[in-house]
């Protein structure tokens, strides 16, 4: 799994919401629970509807 700060070095908005959102889903399935929520709600800032 590539690391976010790639992504946000190419501007990859896409890219760096997907890492995150597979940062969020490792984190639930390891039972951080609060973990998870914080990581996915951050990765809501990178996805743009009207870009999709």
């Amino acid at each position: 799994m590539k690391k976010p700060r790639i992504f946000l070095k190419h501007k990859n908005d896409l890219g760096v919401g997907k890492c995150l959102m597979n940062i969020a889903i490792i984190q639930e399935q390891l039972g951080d629970n609060f973990g998870s929520q914080e990581k996915s709600i951050s990765a809501l800032t990178f996805f743009d509807e009207n870009k999709v």
